[in-house]
């Protein structure tokens, strides 16, 4: 039975529901109130908004979200902590010995420079010759890595997967990332593009390629901010996303004086009317009524 159809017999007859993970069936209950898995989140069950769209809340954090049907991974009967054997054993991370290896050969390239706080342009480009990343790659690994960790600072994140479900390899996830930073930019960056590309680009390499699903998802991991800037420029980014002051607003006379200065829109002359220069004013403003309090004429600058 497909899944979706089954929440959604779930959702009004609370009962339990099947689905395949691998070649084994599960029993997965999300009636309201049960405990999952998903993403290595341990999630309570709110409720099933519609049969593609389940309402959780993070047993950790309390945040809650919104998980599809086929992101459940496995039922947890009990609250399970972190250390348990049960718990590890089934959300452990998925860590093969390319990611290892992978993540070796990165730590060797990038560990001598961690003396430096900032990256050179003249490293970045060194490091991205060595390694075949994008500069933003490699300022990312950078980032992340920590001298005291090792190689393992550096090994590629995956939620955990029971035994027998496969994942994307690093190598794809690279072209994945690589895509986002060449092809999600301009006003006509769309996440479909980037699916293009990464399929394009697997097809050519003869990898295979992941879901349209698993790259939307990459591109909706990035920064908000960051992908704002990507399509629409720094500036309307900053504009969206700076943290701006609360502005002053004065609720009587006097309580707030704003003083300006100004080039006067006239020429001062000599006794033979040789045209000398434009004078300052300075002038002195009650915010609240907008009365003018006073202003000063001169010949200086307004560092005089």
């Amino acid at each position: 039975m497909n899944f979706e159809i089954s929440a959604y017999l779930t959702k009004l007859l609370n009962t339990s529901a099947f689905f395949v993970m691998g070649v084994a069936m599960q029993k997965i209950s999300i009636s309201p109130g049960a405990l999952v898995l998903a993403g290595n989140k341990r999630l309570e069950i709110i409720a099933s908004t519609s049969p593609s769209k389940i309402e959780a809340r993070d047993v950790i954090s309390g945040e809650t979200v919104f998980i599809s049907p086929g992101e459940i991974e496995f039922e947890l009967k009990t609250p399970l902590h972190s250390g348990s054997e049960t718990f590890q054993a089934e959300a452990e991370l998925a860590i093969r010995d390319s990611d290892i290896k992978l993540a070796t050969d990165r730590f060797n390239v990038l560990a001598p420079l961690k003396t430096k706080q900032f990256l050179s342009k003249q490293d970045v480009e060194q490091c991205s010759l060595a390694l075949g990343l994008s500069a933003s790659q490699i300022r990312r690994l950078f980032a992340q890595l920590d001298m005291k960790k090792g190689p393992e600072s550096l090994i590629l994140k995956r939620r955990g997967r029971t035994k027998g479900v496969k994942i994307i390899g690093a190598d794809v996830e690279d072209i994945i990332q690589q895509v986002i930073d060449e092809y999600y930019a301009g006003p006509g960056a769309t996440v479909e593009r980037v699916i293009q590309k990464v399929k394009e680009q697997c097809l050519t390499l003869s990898l295979k390629a992941p879901s349209s699903a698993t790259i939307a998802n990459r591109v909706r991991e990035r920064k908000p901010r960051e992908l704002l800037a990507k399509k629409s420029g720094k500036k309307a980014a900053r504009q969206a996303y700076a943290v701006r002051g609360e502005k002053v607003q004065p609720e009587a006379p006097l309580q707030l004086i704003q003083i300006d200065h100004a080039l006067v829109d006239c020429i001062i002359v000599d006794d033979q009317r040789i045209p000398l220069m434009r004078p300052w004013i300075t002038i002195a403003i009650d915010v609240y009524t907008r009365v003018v309090l006073g202003f000063y004429l001169s010949l200086g600058g307004r560092e005089n």
